[in-house]
């Protein structure tokens, strides 16, 4: 047993001797059983080993590398078993006998994964709002089903249902963080339905306070004021009563000056603070009306249209029927520019207009002097000597002032000039070459885009724990634009993500990189067309300040998304994708883009080298029409296709050789005799450097440094091992295994509460969004299978361990994969107390029900993505 964790024996307190009996029958291991209720009935109760229950054929039992459950003492020699494919041994005084049937077996995890990565509701058809074409091509049908959806029950689209957190009666605004003698005024006036009544909304309307977190406020601790006020869970922790001048006791808020005084220092809005990206409501509204105007893709798409409508005039002059398209018309208009250049004209569109406009002022000074002449010669003839003298002096007097009177209107036309070309002027585009530089380097693990768990707590998390590089939640281009309140939040980053990650170069110095300007979050979307991504870029770089680089997702295999043309279908569209990441690059501002792609579409058929070519080199269209390269500043490469979505192991022998490819490119360029087919510098990315980084199966630091040396990749990206356990960046910083005990783990489950706390609200409402989270992790979390359990090392994430028990009752309790154990973590049965050593006090601390997070809301619901589990099905009956 765990020296710093004991099992409570004792009665539980509050409990006499007479609820606690002191015999027990025995009792069979039933197939709804949760790991921990197993443990005690085969320890506590001596289930005998012949149980009807354990028995299974010898094939089945070899099958799963089961060892006979039995006394330590029966057994005078473990066996070791040979390390197979697709199974975690455990070693032998940890295994569980399985209760049999398929309630025994742990599930596979692969239909998790799956099951996991389209959960969320803007994924499925009847609840998305990211699309208006869809939804304007399905008016029709909707009025015909009008009756229908009148009558369909509200919410059964959506494929989980978390019920509600919510107050029993909810505070007006106008009260919410003001004194009780003191709200401001109630728009609504006597018609507002929501609660005036402080005191009665104290009493009944909310739930009472919590006591977990030592009963701080944990927003109110790190910035000494709340903004949910008197509708946090904690409100008594910053509030009290006090006697006014007249006598009458009044209910205040509180604030600390002194954590005020920190948290003024730490970047992010008022309400939000320590947060950067966040973007006010009234630029959402605008964005929402369309108010909000991007000049910079209009004009960049409007000169994209007119290039194609000259190649379309060119193919119709020479007799094309069919549209060549967009880098076609590109070619012939450079043609043309060279063909000109050869015969010593000019092409420059500007300088053929000044010089029409000279040509035409040239002719109007001749005829004006033509004129001028004519009524010279008829005043000779017809006046006298004196006449003539006179005329002639007349004349030199109104050359003068006609020379006096073009000068001045040559001049006022040159001011006017100058301002018309200042009033036309736009800024050029950062070329590729001229954009922010970054790093990757072995120094560097990279947190993957995570669906759902990428949230800002886990993130904040995972940085405290090694992390250099992090990413946002993958994010549609088109909620984006419309300006939803969702899909702006994915954007935010907490202050610790906006540092500049670790820089440690074996080569020295990387050249025109500065580490003091780069920082940790960047920002992945996901468009299907060149102008949705055009429109996301503009956006993104124009409102949110802190981003080390834009990723364009080209790996997502979600159907629905990849129906659209996003995603991983754009991995059949190479020439579109090319002219995407272009369009993106010229808009960008001085943020890099990135790219993170899979190795093609079908199974055992990849193209990601073909790919990888093309958007370095760029297509040979493009070549031609000397466009320049993708200008792409990385390159991930996932090692899976998307058809095989996250079965079997990733193809890291395939990441190789791409690495090698883009290593041979580079060589290719030096190589290459004739330069003028070479790409110009001014399109190449972080001085001709496209960085490649490899992602799939990352488990271990062991993994992180073998795929660094054999693949040959500049970094490794982490997703799913950083679920399971988010310590894996710390374990590749130091070089080892780090065996975490369940009271570490649990410490930093407390820390995902709090910085969940600070970033949903302490409210009813963003506790429930907190639980919601918390859980969906631990559903990740309960995979992870201590290290001094294995039998064999490295471990292997798509490995799955049979049925075992912790060293201590929380960590039976963390492993086991019954999302009822989960909610056991978090708000525990009041008959199952245990003691926790704590070193930092030395003291003994009792865990009852409320953990964390307190009592579970009555409407609080919570479904486990992996439904297909049977155990779960079964432990429902």
């Amino acid at each position: 047993m765990d020296p710093e964790v004991q099992s409570m024996e004792t009665v539980p307190k509050g409990k006499t001797s007479e609820t606690a009996p002191t015999e027990q029958a025995v009792q069979s291991i039933l197939p709804g059983d949760s790991t921990v209720t197993k443990m005690e009935k085969a320890e506590r109760d001596s289930v005998p080993e012949t149980t009807a229950e354990f028995e299974q054929s010898p094939s089945k039992r070899q099958k799963l590398g089961f060892v006979p459950y039995g006394p330590m003492d029966m057994l005078t020699e473990w066996p070791t078993p040979e390390r197979r494919k697709g199974v975690a041994h455990i070693k032998p005084q940890f295994l569980l006998p399985p209760a049999g049937g398929a309630a025994g077996e742990r599930s596979s995890g692969v239909e998790r994964d799956d099951a996991a990565e389209a959960s969320g509701n803007r994924y499925h058809a009847d609840n998305r709002s990211d699309n208006r074409s869809n939804n304007r091509s399905n008016r029709s049908d909707n009025r015909q089903n009008g009756r229908d959806k009148k009558n369909k029950q509200k919410g059964q689209n959506s494929n989980r249902n978390f019920g509600s957190s919510r107050d029993k009666f909810p505070l007006c605004n106008s009260r919410v963080t003001k004194p009780e003698f003191s709200p401001d005024e109630c728009q609504f006036g006597d018609k507002c339905k929501l609660e005036h009544d402080l005191r009665k909304y104290l009493k009944d309307g909310k739930r009472e306070d919590l006591t977990v977190l030592d009963g701080l406020c944990p927003t109110w601790d790190s910035t000494g004021t709340c903004p949910v006020g008197w509708k946090c869970r904690f409100v008594g922790s910053h509030s009290k009563e006090h006697e006014t001048d007249d006598g009458r006791k009044e209910l205040i808020l509180t604030e600390d000056p002194e954590r005020m005084a920190k948290a003024n220092k730490l970047p992010g809005a008022e309400d939000e603070v320590g947060v950067v990206n966040v973007v006010s409501r009234d630029a959402k509204i605008k964005l929402s009306k369309r108010i909000t105007k991007t000049p910079n893709s209009d004009a960049y798409l409007d000169w994209t249209m007119k290039i194609m409508d000259q190649g379309r005039k060119n193919n119709e002059r020479q007799g094309i029927k069919e549209d060549i398209g967009l880098t076609k018309a590109m070619a012939d208009n450079v043609s043309a520019k060279q063909e000109a250049s050869k015969n010593g004209d000019s092409f420059n569109a500007k300088d053929a207009e000044g010089s029409s406009e000279a040509m035409e002022g040239v002719s109007a000074e001749k005829d004006v002097g033509e004129d001028t002449s004519s009524a010279i010669e008829v005043l000779e003839d017809t006046s006298t000597e004196k006449d003539t003298e006179q005329a002639s002096a007349k004349q030199e007097d109104d050359e003068a002032s006609s020379n006096e009177k073009v000068a001045s209107e040559e001049a006022s036309t040159k001011k006017q000039a100058i301002e018309e070309n200042r009033a036309q002027y736009i800024e050029p585009p950062f070329l590729p070459s001229e954009k922010r530089r970054i790093y990757y380097g072995p120094e560097t693990p990279i947190l993957a885009p995570l669906t759902t768990q990428g949230n800002l707590p886990f993130r904040r998390l995972c940085v405290e724990l090694g992390a250099q590089v992090t990413w946002s939640e993958m994010a549609m281009g088109m909620p984006l634009i419309q300006g939803e309140r969702s899909e702006w939040a994915l954007m935010k980053a907490h202050e610790s993500e906006i540092r500049p990650p670790k820089y440690s170069p074996a080569n020295g110095i990387v050249e025109g990189y500065d580490n003091s300007k780069d920082i940790k979050f960047g920002a992945q979307i996901a468009a299907n067309k060149p102008w949705l991504a055009v429109k996301t870029t503009e956006i993104l770089t124009s409102h949110c300040p802190s981003l080390r680089a834009i990723d364009l997702n080209c790996g997502c295999p979600i159907e629905l998304v990849c129906r659209d043309g996003a995603g991983s279908a754009l991995l059949d569209s190479a020439g579109k994708l090319e002219n995407i990441l272009r369009g993106m690059n010229a808009i960008s501002q001085e943020v890099p883009i990135t790219v993170k792609i899979r190795m093609g579409t079908k199974d055992r058929a990849p193209t990601a080298d073909k790919l990888i070519k093309r958007l370095v080199l760029g297509g040979y269209e493009t070549q031609a029409a000397g466009l320049g390269t993708s200008g792409v500043a990385a390159i991930t490469l996932h090692g899976r296709s998307k058809q095989q979505r996250y079965t079997r192991s990733a193809d890291w022998s395939y990441i190789a050789e791409c690495s090698a490819l883009i290593n041979n490119l580079k060589k290719e360029r030096w190589d290459q005799t004739d330069t003028a087919g070479e790409a110009d510098a001014r399109h190449q990315p972080n001085n001709g450097k496209v960085y490649f980084v490899g992602n799939g199966d990352c488990y271990s630091h062991i993994d992180y440094q073998t795929h660094l040396q054999d693949a040959g990749v500049d970094s490794v990206m982490v997703a799913r091992g950083a679920l399971i356990k988010p310590w894996i960046f710390e374990e590749i910083e130091t070089g080892q295994y780090l065996d975490k005990t369940a009271t570490e783990r649990l410490a930093y489950v407390e820390k995902f509460v709090k910085y969940g706390l600070q970033n949903w609200g302490s409210d009813e409402i963003g506790v429930g969004t907190t639980r919601k989270f918390l859980l969906e992790w631990l559903s990740f979390a309960c995979r992870y299978v201590p290290v001094a359990m294995l039998e064999h090392l490295p471990p292997n994430i798509q490995d799955r361990a049979q049925p075992f028990k912790g060293r201590n009752e929380l960590e039976s309790l963390m492993s086991s994969d019954n999302y009822k154990d989960w909610i056991k973590i978090r708000c525990p049965s009041s008959d199952l107390p245990f003691l926790i050593f704590e070193k930092k006090t030395q003291s003994l601390t009792l865990w009852h029900s409320e953990m964390f997070l307190g009592p579970t809301h009555p409407n609080f619901r919570f479904e486990p993505k992996h439904k297909s589990n049977s155990y779960d099905l079964e432990a429902e009956g």
